[in-house]
């Protein structure tokens, strides 16, 4: 199904992307188009090797198209941007520093950088010169205030992965990118955090893109479901999934239908 024409300007909007990672190999991405509009929460699924993280990377800057854009905000996308938070499966917590440390990381980077300037007509790229006490606001506000002395190694899973996006809050994004931040959490864990992550964006509505291997976390997650295919892509799926976050859609027959229309795509997709 092609994505609905809006006449709202969309937050992020993916024009004519253009990617393979050989220059003779088969795209990633061919002609795709996309639009994500303020404050929705996405959830994008497809088969192994689709583009799923590819598509993330790019959107975060991480990653240049070969021709076509990316803007946010309608300003263009050539490298990371200060308000893009990115949430990954691993954390990226640093070992050695604490947890008020790491959740503090950003805030210290956007102090020593505080009188950088972007180039002309870039997005800037530094983080925001906040005080640290943003940071533990955050903590607190994850219950990790009593941890904030404490390192990862001496952390579960999931407090670890409370810090990554204490950190990542912190910096004030309006945008929150996430790859599978849940992947290698316990069934219990991984339900708590897929909660919290829906009553924050309720609460703050940031723009979220998720990626996820999981059928029922795209289900609970995603307001809009973006289903990838085997390379390349060249228009978008969508699903969408009207009621996903709140504490009684898990419950409900629309989540089990999206569920299942997830399945019913992603069979379509699979290789004879």
């Amino acid at each position: 199904m092609a994505a609905p024409v809006s006449l709202v300007a969309p937050h992020v909007a993916v024009r004519h992307l253009h990617f393979s990672y050989t220059l003779d190999g088969t795209p990633v991405f061919a002609d795709f188009n996309w639009e994500v509009q303020r404050g929705e929460t996405w959830a994008i699924v497809g088969p192994s090797g689709c583009g799923k993280t590819t598509l993330l990377y790019i959107l975060a800057g991480l990653r240049r198209p070969d021709s076509g854009e990316v803007l946010i905000g309608g300003t263009p996308v050539p490298r990371p941007r200060a308000s893009t938070g990115l949430i990954l499966q691993d954390h990226g917590l640093l070992p050695w520093a604490t947890v008020r440390e790491n959740a503090g990381l950003g805030l210290r980077i956007g102090h020593f950088y505080r009188s950088k300037q972007a180039r002309r007509g870039e997005p800037r790229p530094y983080p925001p010169d906040l005080p640290l006490h943003v940071a533990d606001r955050w903590l607190e506000r994850l219950g990790l205030a009593s941890d904030a002395g404490k390192y990862p190694a001496q952390l579960s899973g999931g407090q670890r992965q409370r810090v990554a996006i204490a950190r990542a809050l912190a910096l004030q994004p309006d945008l929150l990118l996430m790859d599978e931040p849940f992947n290698a959490l316990d069934l219990a864990t991984r339900t708590d955090l897929q909660e919290l992550v829906a009553a924050l964006q309720a609460e703050l509505a940031i723009t979220t893109i998720l990626v996820t291997h999981s059928v029922e976390e795209a289900a609970f997650l995603g307001e809009q479901i973006l289903l990838l295919n085997h390379p390349p892509n060249r228009e978008p799926y969508i699903i969408a999934n009207p009621g996903a976050g709140s504490p009684a859609h898990r419950a409900s027959a629309r989540y089990l239908d999206v569920c299942r229309r997830i399945e019913t795509q992603l069979a379509a997709t699979t290789p004879a």
